[in-house]
């Protein structure tokens, strides 16, 4: 499995966020893509510092993790986009299953398995979890963003959504519908997978 991960900006829950990503219990061979828009971008810094001790954390072999840099600019897609399909291109050769992670989720440790064992159930062409946010201040809007995503989850359930905050697909699959060419012209990954997805 390949997870990818576009990150940019200043996040002070970054490295911690990291962290969740790369202590899973997933049992097979996994690498992680962490791709940023440029070197000079707070996220690439804050990254170098999160992936220096990975080594340590997850058992040789079963998971690597390497640091990119885009430096594409966007034209006709997001600048998320553009830093994904930079990714895409570099991942590889063997990884069989694609997943796609925000990097503001703090995932459990069951995440990854998760996501990929869905894709072992008969009909599931994609797996998706959603971000249930959690208010680390108490203020009116971090309430309401709470209540706002407590809300969405249900309708991912009942439209058959796709959220980009985690997704996985299996690669023959993710090449078959073409999405890399349908994101090079989206602002929303995650929308237009869906529409794509429930078309096929």
């Amino acid at each position: 499995a390949t997870v990818f991960v576009p990150c940019a900006g200043k996040d002070p829950e970054l490295a911690a966020n990291i962290a969740t990503l790369l202590e899973q219990d997933y049992p097979g061979p996994v690498e992680y893509l962490f791709v940023t828009p440029s070197e000079s971008d707070p996220a690439h810094q804050a990254l170098l510092g999160a992936l220096a001790g990975e080594g340590a954390r997850v058992p040789v072999g079963r998971a690597r993790a390497r640091l990119i840099a885009s430096g594409k600019k966007p034209e006709r897609s997001s600048g998320k986009i553009v830093d994904l399909l930079f990714a895409l291109d570099r991942a590889a050769p063997e990884s069989e299953i694609f997943v796609f992670a925000d990097a503001d989720i703090r995932a459990a440790r069951g995440w990854l398995s998760a996501l990929i064992s869905a894709l072992a159930e008969p009909g599931v062409g994609i797996a998706t979890a959603t971000m249930l946010y959690i208010p680390v201040a108490a203020r009116l809007g971090a309430f309401l963003r709470f209540l706002w995503m407590a809300n969405g989850t249900p309708y991912f359930e009942l439209t058959g959504g796709v959220t980009g905050q985690s997704c996985a697909i299996r690669r023959k699959d993710f090449e078959a519908l073409g999405v890399a060419e349908l994101w090079s012209r989206s602002l929303l990954e995650d929308l237009a997978l869906a529409a794509r997805a429930r078309s096929w």
